[in-house]
């Protein structure tokens, strides 16, 4: 029978299409000529998993993935349509694991078979799990890593932040000077040894010669521990001897004494006679104390104005003393009066509380000295009061006086206003 060309050509592009369709399948891992069981899986995210994929079995292929798309239901999750070969079945409680095939991504699903005597029937959903890629391994396994050398680093840059403060430039200078004194305390112990050994090189016959001394004595102790065991024989019968004195007799007057003692005491704390009230009647050292600073600043008016005390006569050798001044001082508004409260090289404010019990107190520089006044009077009776209240906080104030600002004597200003 002869084939006509046309026939020819059919055949051989039917040959071609099949081959071509067998080609494709295959290329996709897909066998025409074997039966397949479909059955589904749902995952949230398939981690690169695409079709085509193997599905495997304790590492055999028992299949493949033929499609992945999203659920119809809009919530994001994906389903995977798996192709299984017929013949094999599939107990419940098997689990679809998209797993990694090596270390370059590629994914595959791991099927792990339940122990259940119950099987999947076609078009089921499979129970499914993802294993971690290798990145978000290696990020699990570096995440503890990471977090200790942050702390680490933390460390270092608190423990570098310590040492540089603590060697900042006036430590390390601090060290500098530490060293150096180090190095000069050496010195020294290298010169002190050297004196040592001089000393001892000049002294060797005076060192030998002690040494030689020291030998003698231990000698002669050696030679006369008879006669020192005779001297601490006497020694015992001279403390037997005191010991055999009327120690007793002696405490016991002492005692007595002491006791006495305690009698005075109590008598001086009891205001008992003269010297129990000078200790314990305060009035009594007040007013001595007062007769003590009155007497002090009668001497000091006597220093100052000696002439109000004592007068001399022109005709009669004999002197006239007075307990109050013989003229009573009229005023010369020419002279003035002032009260020096103190002097000082260094500068006292004006509101210290020295100053306090005093009006109008004023400074007057005069090369390095501060002097400071108060009271200004013609009236020498006003200053002289002003004087007593000043001796209470100054004891060495004194009386100042002026003619027309500038100071003269006082003896020459007394006579002034006594005329």
């Amino acid at each position: 029978m002869k084939i006509n060309k046309t026939a020819k050509i059919g055949l051989l592009t039917l040959g071609s299409l099949a081959i071509l369709i067998w080609g494709v399948n295959f290329l996709k891992g897909r066998d025409i000529f074997k039966s397949e069981t479909i059955f589904y899986a749902q995952y949230r995210n398939v981690g690169g998993l695409e079709a085509s994929s193997d599905v495997r079995l304790n590492g055999f292929k028992v299949g493949y993935v033929r499609d992945i798309y999203f659920k119809e239901d809009h919530s994001g999750n994906l389903m995977v349509k798996l192709a299984i070969n017929k013949h094999f079945e599939i107990p419940k409680g098997t689990v679809a694991e998209i797993v990694s095939t090596d270390i370059l991504g590629s994914r595959s699903v791991q099927l792990t078979l339940g122990k259940s005597n119950e099987y999947y029937q076609s078009y089921d959903t499979l129970r499914t799990s993802v294993e971690a890629d290798l990145k978000q391994q290696v990020s699990d396994e570096l995440a503890p890593i990471k977090a200790k050398a942050e702390n680490l680093l933390a460390s270092l840059d608190s423990a570098i932040t310590v040492v540089t403060y603590v060697f900042n430039e006036r430590t390390r200078e601090n060290l500098r000077e530490s060293f150096a004194h180090t190095n000069n305390t050496i010195l020294n112990l290298e010169q002190t040894s050297k004196n040592l050994n001089m000393l001892v090189a000049e002294q060797k016959e005076n060192i030998s010669a002690i040494i030689a001394n020291i030998r003698k004595i231990s000698e002669t102790l050696n030679n006369n521990a008879d006669n020192i065991d005779n001297i601490m024989k006497n020694l015992s019968n001279v403390s037997d001897t005191l010991s055999a004195l009327q120690l007793q007799a002696s405490l016991n007057r002492f005692n007595d004494m002491l006791t006495n003692l305690d009698s005075i005491m109590a008598k001086v704390n009891n205001r008992e006679g003269s010297l129990g009230l000078l200790v314990n009647d305060p009035l009594l050292y007040n007013n001595l104390n007062r007769i003590s600073q009155n007497l002090n600043r009668l001497l000091i008016d006597l220093r100052q104005n000696p002439k109000r005390f004592i007068h001399f006569s022109a005709f009669d050798l004999g002197k006239e003393i007075y307990l109050t001044p013989k003229h009573t001082s009229q005023p010369n508004e020419d002279v003035k009066f002032r009260v020096l409260l103190v002097s000082s090289t260094s500068a006292i404010p004006l509101e210290s509380s020295l100053f306090k019990p005093f009006k109008d107190v004023e400074e007057v520089k005069s090369g390095k000295y501060f002097t400071y006044f108060t009271g200004n009077d013609s009236s020498i009776e006003k200053i002289r009061s002003i004087l007593n209240k000043a001796q209470n906080v100054f004891p060495d104030a004194s009386i100042v006086a002026f003619k027309n600002g500038k100071k003269i004597r006082l003896e020459r200003a007394l006579k002034k206003v006594n005329k």
